[in-house]
């Protein structure tokens, strides 16, 4: 998963989903809308070749786990 291909917003969004945020506790978190919560997963599933948000959780712990096996850019987190 490469980090550096999110934009700023999406970098938003995505750490309130590792959080565990709801998209409506995401979108009263950051002060945007709904639907600009579910444009900008709908971008970042895109950009990580994720099927949904929870796979794209899962995936960035697994990158994670990855890192402090083998050491810093493993895949570029």
């Amino acid at each position: 998963m490469k980090m550096n291909e999110l934009t700023k917003g999406e970098k938003r969004i995505f750490n309130e989903l590792i959080e565990g945020f709801s998209y409506k506790e995401i979108s009263q978190n950051l002060g945007l809308s709904i639907a600009t919560v579910k444009s900008h997963v709908m971008s970042i599933l895109k950009k990580t070749y994720a099927d949904d948000s929870k796979k794209l959780i899962v995936q960035y712990y697994k990158e994670l786990l990855k890192i402090q096996r083998f050491g810093k850019g493993a895949d570029n987190v």
